[in-house]
């Protein structure tokens, strides 16, 4: 295998590892709205939390596996980048919890950043 072929591998290796979380929880999300629309509860009303917890899914779990198959370039990535942004901060509000409740939040933002990071990065590769 010749080094194109091996960055090749490496990019579609590295496109279907990161959508994985984007497809499991898009699906999970349009499954089952509700834990996701109970996070957004005290910033949308509880009908547009519950469709916005579904459409999100939606474009979540769609993103993810054409950013997987390396479909449509690079706007998959920038779906995907772009939803993270109100998922996190109207999902982890870290700043409205104590204890390990703030910690749990937290972790999550971090995680979430690093998604960010490792798409635009996927993203951004030849």
């Amino acid at each position: 295998m010749n080094l194109f072929e091996q960055q090749q591998t490496q990019k579609a290796l590295s496109r279907g590892l990161v959508s994985g979380i984007f497809i499991m929880g898009g699906v999970g999300a349009v499954m089952a709205p509700g834990a996701h629309a109970q996070a957004a509860k005290g910033v949308l009303p509880e009908g547009l939390a519950t469709q916005g917890a579904r459409l999100n899914g939606v474009l979540m779990a769609g993103a993810g596996a054409l950013f997987a198959a390396g479909v449509l370039g690079k706007w998959p990535a920038y779906a995907l980048a772009a939803s993270l942004i109100p998922v996190t901060a109207i999902g982890h509000r870290f700043w409205e919890k104590e204890g390990q409740a703030r910690r749990g939040e937290m972790i999550q933002v971090v995680k979430n950043l690093a998604l960010l990071g490792a798409v635009l990065y996927v993203a951004g590769e030849k």
